[in-house]
């Protein structure tokens, strides 16, 4: 039996889908575990770059505190 044509980028597929699961994606889930992360710089700058792009795009509004 012959395999169907697109057999090899189905193989290549699956193994770029193996491959990307061993990475270590690991991404901080807190504030604190970013700044204290080995990628601690990267982590800021990706911080920062977000927070203008929010300014930016007018996607929110300061907002003072509530009462209490």
């Amino acid at each position: 039996l012959s395999r169907p044509s697109g057999s090899k980028v189905d193989d290549m597929a699956a193994y770029a889908f193996a491959i990307a699961k061993e990475e270590d994606t690991h991404e901080p889930i807190a504030f604190q575990e970013a700044t204290n992360s080995s990628d601690k710089n990267e982590w800021v700058h990706a911080m920062e770059e977000w927070m203008i792009s929010l300014k930016k795009n007018h996607t929110w509004e300061l907002a003072g505190q509530p009462p209490g």
